[in-house]
């Protein structure tokens, strides 16, 4: 697993040269588990790259299963893992519960063709293509749409234009299936980037108070490929917080949350589960990286420090070696 790093040896000297804070990227190295990851300040980004051919697969009209009913769902083993996300930290997950404390929790990526979910319980979002998350493996295959098994829908919305556009504090995401995706032939690119941060009004205050904050958890997919002969690329978002508005237990069906906060993960310290027939590149980084930030990572790229920074470093080195002296 190979770590590159933009840690100062002298902090202030990094701020001082315009750079806010410190980042650690994290590159997979092409196995199952990243580990030795850290985001104990909150923020953090996951960049995925697809295999194209494999997502395509995915998405193609001819594996979505046919319609069932309540209790033989089709759906039911047709979600496809992309990875866990492992760690701690804080969320509210049930209507007028305080806020709690979690450790080691586990939150399953999953995609693929699933029926409406919460029936009976419906938060719009009808059968079709989906993304998602879960709290165990089982439950990330399960996309029959009951809520048994901890399943929960990122609400994703197609963004129309080149810039993302969900308001993070005002929720003006409306719930949608992923179905246009699937009119795609030849799908060159498949990219998602999830990226977790807090604050109010679209800023992230970054000040060590997200605990006191809501928290956000947004999704973004870029898909790119022909249609009607011309290449066109797709872009949603998506978004949920840590924060859960019903926590119910019903017989038969079992626990399950209308909510996200049991979702959530503030500090995250490993990547596992990941389906390397699935996924050609990702990273982790532990800031919530703006979207040109997002671009060069995705490339594998690390902003080379500015001339004021590379001078005060070699001012910095230079002061260490007389100190040895």
């Amino acid at each position: 697993m190979m770590k590159m790093q933009i840690k100062g040896l002298l902090p202030a000297l990094f701020v001082f040269a315009g750079l806010s804070q410190a980042e650690t990227v994290t590159y997979w190295d092409g196995g199952n588990t990243m580990s030795g990851l850290s985001a104990d300040n909150g923020t953090w980004t996951i960049g995925v790259n697809l295999n194209a051919k494999k997502f395509q697969e995915i998405v193609s009209t001819a594996n979505k299963p046919s319609e069932g009913n309540f209790w033989e769902n089709p759906y039911d083993s047709s979600g496809n893992v992309l990875f866990a996300i492992q760690g701690s930290g804080t969320s509210k997950e049930g209507f007028e519960n305080s806020r709690g404390e979690y450790n080691d929790r586990s939150t399953y990526v999953t995609m693929g063709w699933g029926g409406e979910w919460f029936e009976g319980l419906s938060n719009g979002v009808g059968t079709g293509l989906q993304l998602g998350v879960a709290s165990t493996a089982e439950g990330a295959k399960d996309l029959g749409g009951t809520g048994r098994n901890q399943t929960y829908r990122v609400d994703m919305k197609k963004q129309n234009t080149d810039n993302w556009t969900i308001n993070e504090s005002s929720r003006e995401a409306t719930a949608m299936t992923l179905d246009e995706i699937a009119t795609l032939s030849a799908i060159s690119t498949a990219r998602m980037d999830i990226v977790h941060s807090f604050g109010s009004d679209n800023n992230i205050t970054n000040d060590g108070e997200y605990m006191e904050q809501v928290v956000y958890t947004s999704f973004y997919l870029t898909v790119t490929g022909i249609k009607d002969g011309n290449e066109v690329t797709l872009r949603y978002m998506g978004q949920f917080d840590d924060n859960s508005t019903l926590k119910v237990d019903i017989p038969v069906i079992g626990n399950f949350t209308v909510g996200s906060g049991g979702f959530d993960v503030d500090d995250v310290t490993t990547l596992t589960g990941i389906n390397t027939n699935l996924i050609d590149s990702m990273y982790f980084s532990d800031v919530a990286l703006n979207e040109s930030d997002r671009n060069l990572r995705a490339e594998g790229v690390i902003p080379e420090p500015t001339t004021a920074t590379m001078s005060l470093l070699a001012l910095a080195a230079l002061v260490a070696r007389r100190r040895r002296k």
